[in-house]
């Protein structure tokens, strides 16, 4: 892509960085020129017109980069692209946080290898949001699990 294909949409980074304080002017101009190099890319007509699909994006750019400068650590910046081309933001507060994360999920882990498979299935069906009672009735011809208490104590061992 040309630089003056992007040339074209100066105004647009121009409006939005006019409504942050002048001493970011600089910064934030670059940091939406890069962006914007990245949205054009990225870009489906289906999505209504380029300029409506960029303002927010790129105002939010702004946002996430006055904040990181100011100190504040929202960690809203940072995307995550999928192998389908879907792109999520990733909102993990600090590196602490994922490494507390990690951990649990490895000390999970370890306590599920020591599981029998009925024992693991249960734990997945629970974190999947069904109830210990419909556990247990959904179970029930196919396992020694008969009832709700069964499912219980599986669930707090």
């Amino acid at each position: 892509m040309k630089a003056a294909e992007l040339e074209k949409y100066y105004p647009l980074i121009h409006k939005i960085t006019a409504k942050f304080p002048k001493e970011f002017k600089g910064d934030l101009f670059n940091t939406c020129y890069i962006e914007l190099y990245n949205l054009l890319e990225k870009y489906d007509e289906t999505q209504g017109t380029f300029q409506t699909f960029a303002y927010k994006r790129l105002y939010y750019c702004c946002v996430d980069f006055i904040n990181m400068q100011s100190g504040l650590v929202l960690s809203l910046d940072e995307y995550i692209d999928s192998e389908q081309g879907d792109r999520f933001i990733d909102l993990i507060a600090d590196e602490n946080e994922a490494h507390y994360d990690y951990l649990m999920e490895q000390e999970a882990e370890a306590k599920e290898k020591q599981l029998t498979p009925v024992e693991i299935l249960i734990r997945r069906k629970y974190r999947e949001g069904m109830t210990p009672e419909n556990i247990a009735k959904v179970l029930s011809p196919y396992t020694h699990i008969k009832s709700e208490r069964q499912v219980r104590r599986i669930l707090y061992k």
